[in-house]
């Protein structure tokens, strides 16, 4: 499979690639280990997958994520509340 990544190493795409659709300066490889999807910012180190984002990125992101479920929480909360008053 190729692989497109920037030039420090992060992954841009992958599949079939077509003209236009990424950087002139993107890197090609062919690689089959596949992107994990756990990874925010997937960074090939030349021989593996590692994460490429920081330590800020993560929490930021963790937080979005928190923010979302406490949102969802309280839009069930609000549902049961309504049905319960019906």
């Amino acid at each position: 499979m190729k692989i497109a990544l920037d030039k420090d190493g992060f992954y841009l795409g992958s599949g079939e690639l077509k003209m236009g659709t990424i950087p002139n300066t993107a890197n090609l490889i062919e690689e089959n280990n596949p992107v994990p999807v756990a990874f925010l910012k997937a960074k090939w180190d030349g021989g593996k997958w590692i994460e490429g984002a920081n330590e800020s990125e993560i929490r930021t992101a963790s937080n979005e994520e928190n923010d979302l479920t406490v949102s969802a929480k309280l839009d069930l909360i609000l549902e049961l509340l309504q049905k319960k008053e019906e």
